[in-house]
C-alpha cells in the first residue's frame, strides 16, 4: 500500500519558487517526452555496455511503468533500486515515476545492515538488485533480510552483460520476465496503461535516500526532492 512521508515541501515554498520561475512545474518525464519528440535518435545516455537514444529510453520507460502497474504498484508505493550506474537504473527510476511510485535509491556497496534499515524505513514494496556485482550475491542478501521486510512483495534481479545469468528461485523475478509484463500490457487494447503522474508541484514523486550517518550510530534517513 502507499507509504506516506512528511516532507519539507510546503505550500509557501511551492508558491515562492513557482512564482519566481525557478520551478517550471515539470518533471523528468516532461523533459523526456519533449526530447523524445524533438530528437528521438539523439543519444541520451551511455553506460559501460552501450548507448541509448531518447526514443529507446522513452519506450523502455513505458514498458517498465506498465510492468510495475501489472505487479500491483500504486501511486505512493516505494520502489527500491540497488543497482550500479547501469542504463536500467534510469529506466526503472523514470518508469516508477510514470507509475506514480516513489523511488528509493540504494548504493550498491551497502550490505545487510544498511539495506535492511533503509528498505524497512522506506517500506519498499518492490526491489531491484543485480544478481552479482563485485563478487557479492544480492539475492542471497535479500533472502537474509526478507523476514524483517514485511512490505517487500517483489524482488527483480538483473544480470550484468557477460556474467552468469540468474538461475531464478522462489521470491525473485528475472528482469526479462518483469519486462514481459509491460510488453503484454502494451499489446492489449489500452489496458494496463500506467497512470499519469500527479501534478509535479505537489511533490509526490520525489526520491527518498536513506543513508548511513557513521559507523558508530544508527542509520538515519535523508530526503532529497529533485526539481527540474
Amino acid at each position: 500500500m502507499p507509504t506516506r512521508f512528511d516532507t519539507i515541501l510546503t505550500d509557501s515554498l511551492i508558491e515562492k519558487f513557482t512564482s519566481s520561475g525557478d520551478w517550471k512545474n515539470q518533471t523528468l518525464l516532461d523533459h523526456l517526452e519533449h526530447w523524445s519528440a524533438q530528437r528521438p535518435d539523439a543519444i541520451v545516455t551511455r553506460d559501460p555496455y552501450g548507448a541509448h537514444t531518447y526514443a529507446e529510453l522513452s519506450s523502455d520507460v513505458e514498458t517498465c511503468a506498465r510492468a510495475l502497474v501489472d505487479l500491483g504498484v500504486e501511486p505512493g508505493d516505494v520502489v527500491g533500486i540497488q543497482l550500479p550506474n547501469w542504463y536500467e537504473w534510469l529506466v526503472i527510476h523514470l518508469g516508477a515515476i510514470k507509475a506514480g511510485a516513489v523511488t528509493n535509491g540504494l548504493i550498491p556497496i551497502y550490505r545487510d545492515r544498511e539495506i535492511g534499515y533503509m528498505a524497512k524505513k522506506a517500506s519498499v514494496s518492490v526491489l531491484f538488485v543485480p544478481n552479482r556485482f563485485r563478487k557479492f550475491d544480492y539475492p542471497d542478501m535479500v533472502d537474509r533480510l526478507r523476514p524483517n521486510l514485511p512490505e517487500l512483495q517483489h524482488t527483480i534481479v538483473l544480470d550484468a552483460p557477460g556474467d552468469e545469468a540468474f538461475a531464478g528461485r522462489d521470491g525473485f523475478e528475472k528482469w526479462a520476465d518483469f519486462l514481459s509484463r509491460g510488453e503484454r500490457d502494451s499489446a492489449s487494447d489500452g489496458c494496463g496503461r500506467p497512470p499519469r503522474r500527479s501534478n509535479p508541484s505537489i511533490g509526490t514523486n520525489d526520491v527518498r535516500t536513506p543513508t548511513m550517518s557513521d559507523s558508530s550510530s544508527s542509520p538515519r534517513a535523508r530526503r532529497a526532492i529533485p526539481r527540474a
